[in-house]
């Protein structure tokens, strides 16, 4: 999955102020720190309720999405989900079940996650992956959720320059 991250810079003013005796930032620094990283990501705000976030496995085709929510291990977990005519980010455009079994490993299940979904990609868009002024982004089972029955892969587009979206991308052959 595509990810910010935070600059250098801000790490070590942040790491600094943890360091100087009588800043007064001692104890928030941590607090600071963290809420830059998940600002980074993308993540959803703090201030969220589990209502307005979609489960990342209650997502269906079509879903525009404006934000990630991530758990305490950094994994995506849902999705902030608005009208396809609201300014978004990012369109889900197919979902990839995985056969049961044992978990593939990260590699394959990686691997076989960008099969499917760029040869998803046409169907949806109207234009190959190659063609396309959009990227593509796939969010893949973890071992643990693969354990706890989630076998699907979601596949999500965005504009290539990182333009927001407004309107769906579904059969739009760009």
């Amino acid at each position: 999955m595509r990810r910010r991250s935070v600059p250098a810079a801000v790490m070590l003013a942040v790491l600094g102020l943890t360091l100087l005796p009588g800043c007064g930032l001692v104890e928030n620094a941590e607090a600071i720190f963290e809420h830059l990283e998940r600002e980074s990501r993308g993540a959803l705000p703090d201030t969220q309720t589990p209502a307005d976030v979609t489960a990342r496995t209650d997502m269906a085709v079509g879903a525009c999405v404006t934000e990630y929510g991530y758990d305490d291990w950094d994994t995506v977990t849902g999705f902030q989900v608005v009208d396809c005519d609201a300014e978004h980010y990012e369109e889900l455009y197919a979902v990839v079940e995985h056969t049961a079994g044992e978990y593939p490993g990260d590699n394959r299940i990686w691997k076989t996650a960008e099969v499917e979904c760029i040869a998803a990609f046409e169907g949806y868009v109207g234009v190959s992956y190659e063609e396309s002024e959009y990227a593509a982004n796939w969010i893949a089972p973890t071992d643990l959720e693969w354990r706890d029955g989630d076998r699907s892969t979601l596949c999500l587009l965005w504009d290539y320059d990182y333009r927001p979206l407004v309107g769906s991308v579904r059969g739009s052959g760009r």
